[in-house]
């Protein structure tokens, strides 16, 4: 995964969802902070971050510890991320009407794909993109959200709907 000008989808994508999935990638970094002034974690590190992650999506400390997951996405060799329309597909829908609290769930939800995606590629020792792990948290990341903040992402939704009839693996294995 790259940023800032360096190609983030695959060859496939339509330049329009390259160009919103860039916007939205770019909002993500200028909302937390610029990346290269931030250490890059090693392997243990980032796995504490996704567990602090995990145990508490809400918290505010969740775009702090986004920090850490950009920052291992960015710069490890030991992971791969393959962003497109296909695997993180909320980034283009309208949820609220306020845009930059919508700005702000979006990243809450990003942070989540990738965090579920690096966990996994580091606990199997693979570094291939998984976007089932990604979405898994991103279905408990959103069922915590909407507790607290009443929108609606019809993607995520349909996440939830395949992982609840135990299909979200055959889904992402079609990818």
């Amino acid at each position: 995964m790259t940023y800032a000008g360096h190609e983030i989808l695959p060859h496939t994508a339509t330049i329009t969802s390259k160009l919103s999935i860039m916007k939205r990638l770019i909002q993500l970094l200028l909302l937390i902070t610029v990346l290269p002034l931030y250490p890059t974690p090693n392997s243990d590190d980032i796995l504490i971050a996704i567990s602090n992650i995990r145990s508490n999506f809400i918290s505010s400390d969740t775009l702090e510890e986004g920090k850490s997951v950009l920052a291992f996405a960015e710069e490890s060799d030991e992971v791969i991320l393959a962003l497109s329309v296909s695997t993180i597909p909320w980034i283009e829908e309208e949820w609220l009407a306020d845009k930059e609290m919508e700005g702000t769930l979006k990243n809450l939800i990003l942070i989540a794909y990738l965090a579920g995606n690096i966990q996994s590629q580091i606990q199997t020792k693979s570094s291939k993109d998984d976007p089932y792990s990604g979405w898994l948290l991103v279905c408990e990341g959103y069922e915590q959200l909407i507790e607290k903040r009443e929108f609606k992402s019809e993607s995520i939704e349909k996440f939830i709907q395949l992982r609840n009839e135990g299909r979200l693996v055959d889904y992402a294995n079609q990818l």
